[in-house]
């Protein structure tokens, strides 16, 4: 039984840092592809955006923060304390 365990934990922690290697190789990807229209766009002088463009991208940002978050295995983390502090 304790082998079983040792291969579901290994695997676990594998596929937490495969996860969170993809959100934030994701995340540095948009920031590549957007930056000089978006990020840095004072920098490459390219036009003043929408309002909706903005709200577009806090929404996309906050997706790729819980995609991060999420991948590495912080949340889980965060439900454990939450239930020993509820059993307390």
């Amino acid at each position: 039984m304790g082998a079983v365990n040792a291969v579901a934990n290994v695997k676990w922690r594998w596929d937490r840092r495969f996860f969170t290697s993809m959100a934030v190789a994701s995340a540095l990807a948009v920031f590549i592809g957007f930056y000089p229209t978006y990020y840095l766009k004072a920098l490459f002088g390219t036009p003043v955006l929408s309002f909706l463009v903005h709200v577009h991208d806090a929404s996309a940002r906050r997706h790729r923060l819980l995609d991060t978050v999420g991948g590495s295995g912080l949340i889980p983390l965060l439900h454990f304390f939450a239930i020993r502090r509820d059993e307390a």
